[in-house]
């Protein structure tokens, strides 16, 4: 069974999942991006408590590039923080290396996570691991694995972001077209695809159209992510559950395990 770490997109996620997995990134209301659940500041911590009761495995999502009245509030967090036992911090912003020194820290800046010169600088000043991007193929994560100090992390299951904007697209639509519909979260259909559309107060993210699915990867690395946003919660208990490339298939229509080995490249329309 692999070292299962789960991106909980509702609380019913955990409570189904918690026995299958051995712990949860947790996100921070406004201090977190791509996501669609988060905790606040305080929540978060009563969460904290829950799952180490539990005896699971706690990191914390802090992978926003932060603006000068943003890092006010997290270092105000961070210190509220430091009484908690958590597993780790996945960051993106480099301040994240002086801010939360003395934390397990994995970079985790999604589609820079690319190569192993730039880990082993990571590493140099301080990070303890890394999020590798799903953009490179199988072959060029394990080139990381094998050529980095830093533990490593990898996305097994799930949605994963291809674009993200500070500006509220979906608002700016519905306001265009006087559209009063209040839904956040839309999908966009492209050549019968059908990529996710998430807003929230941090502005838009657009998913890939197909779920990553890599249960059948036999390569070791430290923990495998599942992302569970847009799951159904009771598949994604038989995901967790079963771990097992060929059940997967079974339960949904738009999985992908070409991902792994192939790179992914996004073409302008009309580019050949």
């Amino acid at each position: 069974m692999k070292n299962l770490m789960l991106i909980p997109d509702n609380e019913e996620q955990i409570q189904l999942t918690i026995n299958s997995v051995k712990g949860f990134l947790l996100s921070v209301k406004n201090l977190s991006v791509n996501i669609n659940f988060s905790y606040d500041s305080n929540e978060i911590l009563d969460k904290i408590d829950f799952l180490k009761q539990e005896n699971k495995e706690v990191y914390i999502n802090l992978n926003k590039n932060y603006t000068n009245d943003e890092v006010v509030v997290l270092e105000e967090f961070l210190v509220t923080l430091s009484k908690k036992d958590i597993d780790g911090i996945f960051f993106s912003d480099i301040s994240l290396l002086k801010l939360a020194k003395n934390y397990n820290l994995i970079w985790a800046a999604e589609h820079a996570t690319t190569n192993y010169k730039t880990a082993n600088t990571f590493s140099d000043y301080g990070a303890k691991g890394i999020f590798i991007s799903p953009d490179i193929p199988l072959e060029e994560m394990k080139e990381i694995r094998e050529k980095t100090k830093l533990k490593t992390y990898i996305q097994i299951f799930g949605y994963h972001s291809i674009f993200t904007s500070v500006r509220k697209h979906i608002t700016s639509y519905m306001d265009v077209t006087e559209n009063k519909n209040e839904k956040k979260l839309l999908k966009m259909k492209l050549k019968e695809e059908e990529y996710p559309i998430l807003e929230n107060s941090l502005g838009t993210v657009i998913f890939n159209s197909k779920i990553i699915n890599g249960f059948f990867i036999n390569e070791q690395f430290d923990s495998f992510i599942v992302n569970g946003f847009n799951i159904e919660n009771d598949k994604l208990k038989k995901v967790v559950e079963a771990q097992d490339s060929e059940v997967i298939k079974k339960l949904f229509e738009n999985i992908d395990e070409n991902i792994f080995s192939k790179k992914t490249i996004y073409r302008v329309k009309g580019d050949k």
